[in-house]
């Protein structure tokens, strides 16, 4: 469980790795992505630098940590 230890909020900003499929020209270039998300390739962890959402103290996820 993770809690912020500055303001006590429980919601955070956090960077997640995914694919998606996109439609492109023929150069290459990007023209819409054609969904959100089709598979996480790296789920948030302990390594990762964590927001709250609350009041915007960021550092490690480790630094969250609830026992």
């Amino acid at each position: 469980m993770k809690k912020c230890p500055k303001c006590g909020a429980m919601s955070f900003c956090v960077t997640a790795h995914v694919t998606q499929d996109w439609v492109v020209d023929e150069n290459e270039d990007f023209i819409r992505c054609e969904d959100d998300c089709l598979e996480v390739t790296h789920y948030p962890n302990d390594d990762d630098i964590w927001a709250c959402y609350n009041c915007g103290y960021s550092a490690t996820g480790s630094e969250f940590n609830v026992e």
